[in-house]
């Protein structure tokens, strides 16, 4: 089940809000989630329950208790490299042992990928993580531990949770109608980003990017990648708005998940505005305890007798080396991920050299020259790792690098010009909204509060007026988009 199914909007979510203000709220949120999983994974809800009751159990003991706290973590990378990875490893060993010693072993792995398993895994060790350095007390009751991991507003695709952000609302949150109010906006316009614009763009990536046919040109190639990265931002971003609406309904407020990445000036903030909870999590539970680490600070502590601003350079390049191809991995079991990680993680370690290593003055870092220079990097820097991110087949990603440098290729065709004459509103319209549009309206409205041009009661009234119009307007459109197609899972739900 997800998001932009008629099933969930028509007839999951009523029943679910229903029960949730007629009874007691944290067992209705938990036994929904539950059905919400099942009726998308029904093979592996018990792992779900398992897992994270065996977590539950961690969390109770591993207060003061390294080896069961390295344990727990163990249990979980395990759990993650055996449904996720084990595939890929079995299935390459057979291959060598096949080509090397020439034998005909037939064994296949293809053990199937359990939807949102990178997520509620990544949640249950930070959490495990957080009771162990006493960030936040453990959950004494398995079914709160469980309302948190399996919450279905974020299990399937996040963002990801932190119990530390959370913990209060499990036992005392409020809907008032501000949040329900809030939360609906937010929940309408995160599925029409998903339905209106990134499904409707999907059908220009799946025609452009068609390397092996004979209709692939070269700006049909740049512009399916360049649709690709606005497909996924608005088909993540939606998601994301979703999760955070629904939750913000039921009184829970999740941290945001993007922040208009597209305006980023380099690799670095943009990975600061996309995906902001899986970089943040990355962050503070890899990054720096690897630069905490022994290993480390033996490292740190060689360097140092060179030089030290040397050495802080340098161990930082290793960590951001390891985050980023664990970044690549994390996204799956695919050697196209582990090139975008290794891309990244070469990417920013040059950003950072960069930023350490030479200081330049201000006027000419605000001068238009080095501001077009600033784009124009940016621009390639993320097309080349949208375009690894997005075939998984190498050798695709490598024949759509040869046909753009093949001059036997045509530059475009009539079918190109006339796939995005066809669309130029829905283009018009993606590119727009990658723009703070919205957050300026709201300045405005707030300017003319705060100038007493207009009573702040009567803007509100037009403010909320004009909102619920385009959310009306939205939710039918989205509405008619969801009933004349058949089934548009989201992109991430495959993490």
């Amino acid at each position: 089940m997800v998001f932009s199914s008629y099933s969930f909007l028509f007839i999951f979510l009523p029943i679910f809000f229903i029960c949730y203000f007629l009874f007691n709220k944290n067992f209705v949120l938990v036994i929904f989630s539950i059905l919400f999983y099942a009726v998308g994974e029904p093979r592996y809800i018990f792992l779900l329950l398992i897992s994270t009751f065996i977590n539950h159990l961690f969390g109770l003991h591993i207060t003061n208790n390294k080896k069961l706290f390295i344990i727990s973590i163990v249990f979980n990378v395990l759990i993650l490299f055996t449904f996720k990875y084990f595939n890929l490893f079995f299935n390459s060993l057979v291959t060598f042992l096949n080509t090397t010693f020439s034998t005909n072993i037939t064994l296949k792995s293809s053990i199937p990928l359990p939807i949102g398993i990178s997520f509620y895994t990544f949640q249950s060790i930070s959490y495990l993580v957080d009771v162990y350095m006493k960030k936040v007390n453990c959950q004494k009751y398995y079914y709160k531990t469980l309302l948190y991991i399996s919450m279905f507003p974020q299990l399937i695709a996040g963002p990801i949770v932190r119990y530390n952000q959370i913990a209060t609302e499990i036992d005392n949150r409020e809907s008032s109608y501000e949040k329900i109010f809030e939360g609906s906006v937010r929940a309408i316009i995160g599925l029409s980003k998903k339905v209106i614009i990134a499904d409707n763009l999907s059908y220009l990536v799946q025609y452009f990017l068609q390397v092996n046919s004979q209709s692939f040109t070269k700006l049909g190639g740049i512009l399916g990648v360049i649709f690709y990265a606005i497909q996924l931002y608005y088909d993540f971003s939606g998601y994301s708005d979703i999760a955070i609406g629904l939750g913000k309904i039921i009184g829970f407020d999740f941290e945001e998940n993007f922040s208009y990445p597209f305006m980023s000036k380099n690799l670095s903030e943009f990975w600061r505005h996309w995906h902001i909870s899986l970089s943040t999590w990355f962050k503070d539970y890899l990054f720096y305890p690897i630069l905490l680490s022994k290993q480390i600070k033996k490292i740190r502590n060689k360097l140092n007798k060179i030089n030290k601003k040397f050495s802080t350079l340098i161990v930082d390049i290793i960590a951001l080396f390891i985050v980023w191809f664990t970044t690549g991995v994390w996204h799956g079991a695919s050697l196209n991920y582990f090139l975008w990680g290794l891309y990244l993680g070469i990417i920013m370690s040059v950003e950072h050299i960069f930023m350490t290593c030479i200081k330049i003055r201000k006027k000419i870092l605000i001068s238009p020259f080095v501001k077009i220079i600033n784009r124009l990097y940016f621009f390639v820097i993320i097309f080349f790792s949208f375009t690894i991110f997005y075939f998984e087949n190498i050798n695709d990603l490598k024949m759509f690098f040869l046909n753009l440098l093949n001059h036997n290729i045509p530059l475009s065709n009539l079918m190109v010009n006339q796939y995005v004459k066809n669309n130029v509103f829905l283009i018009i319209v993606s590119l727009f909204f990658l723009f703070p549009i919205c957050n300026n309206i709201e300045k405005i409205f707030k300017n003319i509060s705060d100038n007493k041009i207009i009573s702040s009661f009567y803007i509100d009234k037009v403010k909320n007026f004009l909102l619920c119009s385009v959310c009306i307007i939205l939710l039918i459109i989205s509405t008619l988009f969801i009933i004349s197609t058949t089934n548009s899972p989201f992109l991430y739900m495959r993490f």
